[in-house]
């Protein structure tokens, strides 16, 4: 009974393929049985179990509307009236290519089953496009509904934006152009991404505002006309993305404000309102690079603002172009052997047949690559041949064999010019011609000409005076007639003597330094006290008052003059002034009387005074001597006991005194210890008897 349902159901599958919903077997309460291996096709489903299959009380139904029907389904759908508990095998559905929706790609097609909860992806699946045949491996599980369709989401498939272009300078936010997505799932809505700005930089002067592109920056034609972008659209779980070139559009603007648009400005970038034009080839003064020969052309190879019209140097490689074999090649300047081939691409410069790595004259052909002393430069480029340190050029002119490293010039100072050129053989820095001594490096002048060198003569100019003095002379140790003297002829020049006349006081307390018989000015009246007879000008000699025993250096220290005859009243011998001498006035200091009217007593003798021998005054003292002039002597002086001797130095400064002098005074000063500096001194000895002193000089010496 089942074989016969069985072949009954195959005699009419042909006529069961058909579209939409029918019912394609009803089994009731009938079965049928597919033993294993038997395919069973039904409207475009075949099903070929793996065992035996019975079914029973079901409807297979066509049926694009079933109630379980997969969201995005395209086509074929295949409903069970009762589900089959398990089914093992493969399914197989045909389809039409006039179900398969435009921009869907057949190979993408799927099987999905629904087992009364969910649907599911069928494993193993085989598209078979050439024959429309989509089939799978289906193993143990429940069938309820069956189902060919595009997968649950597919990815967007293009994306456009349009317009393409803006025009530049407008403000930021402007809208560019609007994005279109194509999705073959059309439920779908999209977001819009600017996405890798890494590799498209440009995504950064753009922005996207929902599904629009607008400026993000104010575009400059003139700075840069095109922008590439990457632009991502998704559908919440699948992207797409793509480039798009925005172009901006140029504007005919006035860029440097001077009132002429640039697209007729002869200088669009500098204001030039005048549109001057001096060499009148078209572009503005100021935009030229040469305003005064024309170049309409503008070329300037090396880009440093100078055109080469004007530029010396075109390609700025340090060869000036009339010398750059390469004018106009940066890495190029010489071809020294002619043969097109900058020297820094050719490996032979000179074409002497010997690569420059290889050649001791890269630049400089010699095929026999002489090199004389192995130095590694060819003889034909080498200045010293024998390598001695002097050129070739200084040794045929000096006489030596440039070839011969033992044969050299004669090198005074070992500077490497020999002497035979050089003009300062000694390098002292004075040229040969100049130099005293041109072969010794220490001297070069001989001011004296006495074959002495200035730097070691210490009398360059032989005035006798030795630089050093003249020097701390300030006169000038080169000038014979510069020097300073030596007016006391002790050897010690006058600059530097601190007693210039030798008369034993300094030249700071030496009213007279310069002349050794004066030292003190006591009155200031330019007449020093030796040859002053006043030296306080009080009007009374210096001798009257020593006489007198006042002091001649004090001008307020005066002798008595009772008759104010200018005559000191020691001396006077009429002291009142009355005419009669004092040895007859009876009245010597009355000047109303003279004598005395009493006659005399012819009966008292005469008083006769004793006869005084000659008083000697020694003029040597030497203090630390055995003779007899160790103490001063002045012979005779016992005579006069009211004596008073006084001795001054060489200032007026009285260094001894004493009354009825015993010849005891050794030289110290004021009778103390010290003993004086040797030197001249000056003695007053007032022998107390109304009678001129004694004056003159003693010399104490050691």
């Amino acid at each position: 009974m089942k074989g016969c349902l069985y072949l009954l159901f195959c005699c009419c599958l042909g006529s069961l393929y058909a579209q939409g919903p029918k019912n394609i077997l009803t089994v009731g309460t009938h079965e049928i049985y597919i033993s294993s291996g038997t395919e069973f096709y039904t409207d475009g489903l075949n099903l070929q179990p793996t065992t035996s299959l019975t079914l029973s009380n079901t409807n297979i139904v066509l049926d694009h509307s079933a109630s379980n029907l997969l969201t995005g389904s395209i086509s074929r759908t295949y409903s069970f009236s009762n589900t089959i508990s398990s089914y093992s095998g493969t399914i197989k559905i045909n389809y039409l290519d006039t179900e398969v929706p435009s921009g869907v790609v057949e190979g993408n097609l799927n099987l999905y089953f629904f087992d009364k909860t969910s649907w599911n992806n069928l494993a193993s699946l085989s598209n078979n496009t050439s024959n429309n045949i989509i089939s799978a491996l289906f193993t143990g599980g429940m069938l309820s509904e069956i189902n060919a369709a595009v997968p649950s989401n597919t990815p967007p498939t293009d994306l456009v934006l349009s317009p393409l272009s803006i025009n530049e300078n407008v403000p930021i936010g402007s809208l560019i152009g609007g994005f279109t997505t194509t999705d073959i799932n059309s439920g779908d809505t999209h977001t819009y991404t600017l996405t890798d700005t890494t590799d498209y930089p440009d995504n950064s002067s753009f922005a996207i505002s929902a599904s629009n592109l607008v400026s993000a920056v104010s575009y400059d034609y003139e700075n840069k006309n095109s922008y590439t972008i990457l632009v991502e659209t998704s559908d919440g779980s699948a992207t797409y993305t793509k480039t798009f070139t925005i172009s901006i559009t140029d504007v005919d603007e006035d860029l440097d404000g001077d009132g002429i648009p640039n697209s007729s400005d002869n200088c669009p970038s500098v204001a030039n309102a005048s549109q001057a034009d001096a060499d009148s080839d078209g572009i503005g003064d100021p935009c030229d690079n040469a305003p005064n020969t024309p170049n309409a052309d503008q070329k300037d190879t090396d880009g440093d603002g100078i055109g080469d019209v004007l530029d010396t140097d075109d390609d700025n490689d340090g060869c000036p172009d009339s010398s750059d074999d390469f004018p106009l090649d940066a890495t190029e300047c010489s071809d020294t052997d002619g043969d097109s081939i900058g020297d820094n691409a050719d490996t032979d410069d000179d074409g002497d047949g010997i690569a420059d790595a290889l050649d001791n004259a890269p630049l400089t052909p010699n095929t026999d690559q002489k090199d004389t002393d192995g130095d590694g430069i060819g003889d034909v480029i080498d200045s010293d041949d024998d390598n001695d340190g002097f050129s070739d050029a200084d040794e045929l002119t000096c006489g030596s064999d440039p070839l011969d490293a033992t044969n050299k010039p004669v090198d005074t100072d070992a500077d490497g010019i020999p002497d035979c050129i050089d003009t300062d053989d000694d390098n002292d820095g004075f040229n040969d011609t100049n130099d005293a001594f041109p072969l010794d490096k220490n001297e070069w002048l001989d001011t004296d000409a006495d074959g002495i060198g200035n730097n070691a003569d210490t009398d360059d100019d032989n005035d006798g005076q030795s630089d050093a003095e003249e020097t701390f002379c300030s006169t000038d140790p080169l000038d014979a007639s510069s020097f300073s003297g030596d007016v006391d002829g002790d050897g010690v020049t006058d600059c530097r003597d601190t007693d210039n006349d030798n008369d034993g006081v300094n030249d700071s307390n030496d009213a007279f330094p310069l002349d050794p018989t004066e030292w003190t000015d006591t009155d200031a009246d330019g007449i020093g006290n030796n040859a002053d007879t006043d030296d306080d000008n009080d009007g009374f000699s210096d001798l009257d008052e020593l006489e007198c025993n006042s002091d001649p250096l004090d001008q307020e220290d005066l002798p008595a003059d009772l008759d104010q005859d200018g005559i000191p009243d020691c001396k006077d011998t009429d002291l009142d002034g009355d005419g009669c001498i004092n040895t007859q006035d009876d009245y010597p200091e009355d000047s109303t009387k003279c004598t005395d009217p009493e006659p005399e007593n012819p009966l008292e003798p005469e008083v006769q005074e004793p006869v005084l021998e000659e008083v000697y005054v020694s003029g040597l003292l030497t203090p630390r001597s055995s003779g007899i002039e160790n103490t001063w002597k002045v012979l005779n002086l016992a005579q006069y006991p009211l004596n008073r001797v006084a001795v001054y130095d060489k200032n007026g400064n009285q260094v001894y005194a004493a009354k009825n002098y015993d010849n005891s005074w050794s030289g110290t000063h004021k009778n103390a210890s010290t003993l004086l500096p040797a030197g001249s001194y000056y003695y007053v000895i007032n022998l107390g008897n109304g009678k001129k002193p004694l004056q003159g000089w003693i010399y104490l010496t050691y």
